[in-house]
């Protein structure tokens, strides 16, 4: 808490003990006049804005106050204080905690001379993220309107970062902890900070491209970061993983498996029983031609399959061997919202983060995997499939020493990759040759199509072993009063109509309960039962064949082609205001008449109940991960914030046309014209239905889903007579279009993101965020469809116009992509990003120019490089975009392709830029070329590439760096050794006057350096200060013999006259001086003071180096040029044992320096006052006594 206190100051004035530090606080006076400089230091999230820059131990110093105070006394330095406690509630994002800053900093540094002068930022941890967002931020202020925040952009002069996750970093620990308070607002911003997260991807592409002349500092942990504990040790540890696990996690990898229903009780016990599936689990068995490690559930649509997995998986986990086995499974998830969710490399990514935090030995197995990956490749990267499939197949086929027994379990293996038989097939044959090794056991689960043999692989079929879990599920579901005794004769007859299919016994339980709500009689309940069509698809159809009327139908087809349809899950009130819209077109109003008959209820349980009479009982509420808790699912019951339909609850194959749109009667021209976003149903053979999630496609034969301009309905339902077989869906771009025109947005003429808060908007216009995020993504199923959407276009004609203004306002306004409010991106960018190539050749016809740039100079051909979009690169390329083009950092598209990370797939898409070899000539700001930048990322192939175009090997940035000083730098040996052996000159020199050679020797690369010598370098040629190869791993203190063997001048000197043994004693390095002086170096050798190696080892404390030296005879007595002797420079250093030595070696006691003092005058306190240092002058015929000089007592020495 803080404290307040009224004093006497002759007013009323308070004074306020902020033990926080919230805001700036200077931390001492300046010293003088003038200000040199502000300094800010900035802590990190759950830190204190003082305290965590305090040392540890009883002196508790603060480096930024007790040391900066004596090195920076002309400095102002402050520290910046906010609230950064996880557990208090406060600002909620990465924006909002820059803004506090800046409006700080405003404060501060608002006269003419403070906007002008230097400053140097320093942030730990979290903190750095937003220093480096300021830096960004007052690069894209406008000098006109924000001139103090615009200036800040030249002053930053350096920026130092601790510890700085600028990719993000592992925070399960930190999510656990927050999310346990349900009302915490910091759960937005710790999800910002996620590995992964594209704010912070997009915010480090911007800072690396404005940091390329400024000084950086950057301190890295190098030890692993200890565990989050939260409260005391009896709680469970939250742990914070290293990279290698960032690099595996995906936050929705357990989404599937979350959203699959519990087993009932008493469920699933039959699977555990089966003899299949006991031999498979038991460890005890050897593998055998009758039991092996491979077990495979096989089942119909809707059978239960991954309900059993999910309850194999969990039986698995809370078995009483878990200790000693390893448990991890993975649900495939066609409809996820994340393309891992739905390949084999989510599989493995999943199920490698699960192992490695269970088993020990395989963590020590995978870090140096980890190790090895992560030193070949700079910048960004990601794991490989064939990757991860061959360190599992190391582990565990080659038995590696000491790692669990494993146990996986892989559902829906039918929905891999959409289907896909080819990729389906080779991961079962990959499992059966991993399921070969003594310390794995797989079990799979799928339809029974792909039909892929494995001889000896045991198989259960669920529908054909099932019946007891239906009549308990059954037994359970139809027990109302009085109906008890009945329940089992009706779960028998409802088993034995399902044929193993579990979905349909849903569903039929469900209109049997509504049959006994309305007290129907038992003989009634028969005649229900005995009508159900037998058939899942059939059933489907007689679900909506009892729609009472057309506005019904109509609404019951809106509801669920827009939880199909939209791009991700709707919120009740989104979708409430869409279907009260949609009808409209084009929209003028959007306010809702809350009176209306027509709108769904506010009440969650009665809007829930309306959404599933609706969609028959089709259409659920689902909860993510974060709110699965029941304290969640509490606050998420408010209108505003009710979760989400989602498409995957629903899950409807639209096979056989029963979700159709009412008739031409029924829909107005207007609104047919105008939203024209439709779906197809299409296929031959029997229909086939898919519900809750499970939507794959048996063969090429069955009905899909796509996107075209009209529907045709390949077997009308009788149901449905009366409605049409075209139907155009109201769900449009169009429809996000005009909500976004229509809307009021206060503050917009003045770019003032924080006039009108987004909540407040959000609760004005429930779809606005929607239509904001997704305009562009509807726009995609259109031209899919073959649509022309020609008003939006005319709309994007203009970059100007009320479309396109309010789309970019509205993406900073919600944090969506501040970046194309920030860089002023235009509507034709945003449509190539896209690969919406229709809609920019239509925009292109009418005057807008391909190469059209935004705010910071980049053109389509740009943005088309940093997405690594081939095809539109392509595209561009093809219809006359200009290769060299250059941004407003003079980087080229080339520059940006070559800037793109290591293991980025290049050949494809710079293919057509390579073409023309105009692209590979032009150098940036900072002159570096297209070749600088793919050298420094260590593009191998890239590089190859230019060669192969005849690219100029030696050309010099404005630094005087050729690529071959680049490559050294970043010890890429082989891109090295390629542009050697491409014809690159060895030994031109940058403005440094260095050679190759220089930087291989500052950062000690015995490979190249000897490749280099090879090659024919000049080992002895020095750089602008006269520093040779020698000199420069002279003062590392190590790697000598290397060029001593192969040439080098021992005795070479620098501008300062200085040898390489004058370096290595300086630096106290006792083995690369004996190398030198075993090699010839001159002991006596004078630098530009007249000091001898001897003066430096008098004045360092390495003893031992001092008597090496003294045997070889030095001239003990030799001065330079202010008279010092090696002896002077030991008293001054007060060490007796230096001292003694050079006294034995026979240093003159008398000589005096130029100021007419001996050495002994030189020795300070500690040295005097020693009873060794008086015996031993003396015994050298010298004392000690005090004399009356000049008006004081002083002490002298005199000879006896």
């Amino acid at each position: 808490m803080d404290w307040q206190l009224e004093v006497e100051l002759g007013g009323t004035d308070d004074i306020n003990f902020d033990r926080h530090f919230h805001g700036l606080t200077q931390l001492y006076a300046v010293e003088g006049q003038t200000i040199r400089a502000d300094v800010i230091a900035i802590t990190g999230l759950d830190g204190h804005a003082f305290g965590s820059w305090r040392g540890k131990g009883p002196l508790g110093r603060t480096w930024l106050q007790d040391f900066l105070r004596k090195d920076l006394p002309q400095c102002r330095t402050m520290i910046y204080g906010y609230n950064s406690k996880l557990q208090i509630r406060g600002i909620n994002t990465i924006l909002d905690y820059s803004a506090g800053f800046i409006e700080e900093l405003k404060k501060v540094r608002c006269s003419p001379e403070e906007v002008r002068r230097p400053l140097i930022l320093i942030g730990h941890s979290f903190r750095g993220l937003i220093v480096a967002h300021t830096l960004v931020k007052a690069k894209q202020a406008d000098q006109d309107i924000n001139p103090t925040v615009a200036a800040l952009y030249n002053a930053i002069s350096l920026m130092m970062f601790f510890g700085t996750p600028h990719r993000g970093l592992m925070i399960d620990d930190i999510q656990t902890m927050v999310c346990e308070d349900s009302s915490n607002p910091r759960v937005a911003v710790v999800e910002e900070i996620r590995h992964g997260s594209q704010r912070l991807e997009d915010q480090l592409h911007d800072f690396k491209n404005l940091i390329r002349h400024r000084r950086i500092i950057s301190f890295i942990e190098m030890q692993q970061t200890r565990r989050l504990v939260k409260d005391t040790s009896k709680n469970p540890p939250w742990s914070r993983y290293g990279d290698f696990m960032t690099v595996l996690s995906f936050a929705e990898s357990q989404d599937r498996e979350f959203n699959i229903d519990i087993a009932s009780n008493s469920t699933c016990e039959w699977l555990f029983e089966t003899s299949d599936y006991r031999k498979w689990a038991d460890w005890t068995l050897p593998q055998t031609a009758s039991h092996r490690r491979l077990l495979w559930l096989k089942g119909k649509p809707g059978a239960g399959k991954s309900t059993l997995m999910k309850e194999a998986l969990r039986r698995a986990k809370s078995s009483g061997i878990a200790d000693s086995v390893a448990v991890s499974g993975f649900f495939f998830a066609t409809r996820g919202n994340v393309k891992l969710q739905k390949t084999p490399l989510g599989l493995f990514r999943t199920i490698l983060h699960d192992l490695l935090q269970q088993d020990k030995a395989l963590l020590s197995a995978f870090v140096p995997v980890f190790l090895r990956k992560r030193a070949a490749l700079s910048g960004s990267w990601q794991w490989h499939q064939e990757e991860l499939q061959d360190f599992l197949k190391s582990a565990y086929l080659e038995d590696t020493y000491g790692v669990k027994r494993t146990q996986l379990f892989v559902d829906a293996l039918d929905e891999c990759e959409e289907g896909d038989y080819d990729i389906a097939r080779d991961l079962v044959y990959y499992f059966r040759d991993l399921a070969a090794g003594k310390k794995l056991r797989i079990c799979l689960s799928s339809r029974h199509y792909p039909q892929i043999k494995i001889p000896d692989c045991p198989q259960i079929t669920v529908e054909l072993n099932n019946r007891p879990d239906i009549v308990r599920y059954v037994e359970t579901k139809l027990s109302p009063s009085g109906f008890d005794n009945k329940a089992a004769r009706f779960a028998s007859k409802v088993a034995s109509k399902a044929n193993g299919v579990f979905l349909w016994v849903v569903l039929v339980v469900k209109r049997l309960n509504v049959d006994l709500e309305n007290e129907l009689t038992e003989q009634e309940l028969e005649e229900t039962l005995r009508t159900v069509p037998q058939t899942l698809e059939d059933l489907f159809e007689s679900l909506f064949a009892d729609l009472r009327s057309g506005a019904e139908r109509s609404k019951s087809v809106a509801i669920i082609q827009w939880i199909l349809l939209a791009a991700r899950p709707l919120r009740m009130l989104e979708l409430r205001h869409a279907l009260m819209l949609c009808g409209e077109s084009p929209i003028t109003n959007i306010s809702v008449d809350e009176t209306s008959r027509d709108l769904l209820p506010t009440e969650p349980d009665r809007f829930l109940t309306s959404i599933r009479a609706y969609t028959r009982g089709l259409g659920e509420i689902t909860y993510g991960p974060i709110l699965r808790s029941q304290q969640w699912r509490r606050r998420m019951r408010s209108p505003e914030t009710f979760p989400a339909l989602h498409s995957t609850q629903l899950g409807l194959e639209l096979g056989n046309g029963i979700i159709c749109a009412p008739s031409a009667a029924n829909t107005s021209p207007t609104a047919k014209s105008a939203y024209t976003e439709n779906i197809v149903f299409k296929g031959r053979g029997r229909p086939e239905f898919k519900i809750l999630g499970n939507n794959k496609r048996r063969s090429t034969d069955t009905p899909a889903v796509e996107f075209a301009p009209a529907v045709h309905v390949a077997r009308r339902p009788k149901a449905v007579n009366e409605y049409s077989r075209r139907y155009e869906f109201p769900m449009s771009s169009y429809f996000c279009m005009d909500y976004i025109i229509i809307a009021e947005l206060k503050g917009i003429e003045s770019r003032d993101a924080k006039v009108q808060d987004r909540r407040l908007l959000s609760v004005q216009y429930p779809f606005l965020e929607y239509a904001a995020r997704f305009l562009f993504c509807h726009v995609q199923k259109a031209e899919a469809g073959k649509q022309t959407m020609t008003r939006l276009l005319d709309q994007l004609q203009d970059p100007k116009g009320r479309l396109w203004s309010r789309w970019t306002f509205l993406q900073e306004q919600f944090y969506i992509d501040p970046a194309v409010s920030y860089n002023r991106t235009l509507p034709v960018h945003a449509l190539y990003e896209r690969k919406l190539f229709t809609s920019a050749k239509i925009l292109m016809g009418k005057g807008i120019d391909i190469d059209s740039r935004d705010k910071n100079g980049a053109t389509s051909l740009h943005y088309a490089v940093r997405l690594k979009s081939a095809d539109v690169v392509r595209f561009l390329v093809g219809h006359g975009a200009n290769v060299c083009a250059k941004n407003s950092e003079g980087n080229t598209p080339l520059h940006e392709a070559a800037d793109l990370p290591q293991d980025t797939p290049l050949e494809e898409l710079v293919a057509p830029l390579l073409l023309q070899r105009e692209s590979l000539e032009p150098q940036n700001e900072v002159g570096d070329s297209p070749l600088h930048f793919a050298v420094r990322r260590g593009q191998e192939k890239l590089v190859k590439l230019m060669i192969a175009r005849n690219i100029d090997l030696n050309v010099h940035n404005k630094l005087g760096d050729t690529p071959l000083h680049i490559a050294a730098a970043i010890t890429h040996e082989s891109i090295f050794r390629y542009l050697v052996e491409a014809g690159s000159t060895v030994d031109t020199k940058n403005f440094l006057c260095q050679t190759a050679l220089h930087v291989v020797a500052s950062i000690r690369n015995p490979a190249v350096m000897l490749y280099l010598l090879h090659v024919g370098a000049d080992i002895n040629v020095g750089d602008g200060h006269s520093m040779t190869a020698l000199h420069i791993r002279a003062l590392a203190g190590m790697g000598l013999k290397l060029l001593i063997g192969r040439g080098a001048a021992v005795d070479a000197r620098t501008f300062n006259r200085q040898t390489a043994l004058h370096l290595t004693v300086a630096q106290g390095s006792w083995d690369s001086s004996v190398t030198l002086i075993e090699a010839g170096a001159n002991v006596n050798a004078k630098d530009w003071a007249g000091n001898i190696p001897l003066h430096y080892a008098a004045s360092i404390a390495d003893s031992r180096l001092l008597n090496y030296l003294l045997k070889l005879q030095p001239e003990v007595s030799a001065k330079n040029r202010w008279g010092f002797t090696p002896f002077h420079y030991a008293a001054q250093a007060e060490d007796f044992l230096r001292f003694e030595m050079l006294v034995n070696a026979g240093s003159d006691l008398a000589a005096l320096s130029n100021s007419q003092r001996t050495a002994m005058d030189l020795a300070g306190s500690k040295l005097s006052g020693d009873k060794r240092f008086s015996n031993l002058i003396e015994s050298k015929g010298w004392r000690r006594t005090l004399r009356f000089v000049n008006g004081r007592i002083m002490r002298v020495f005199e000879t006896v």
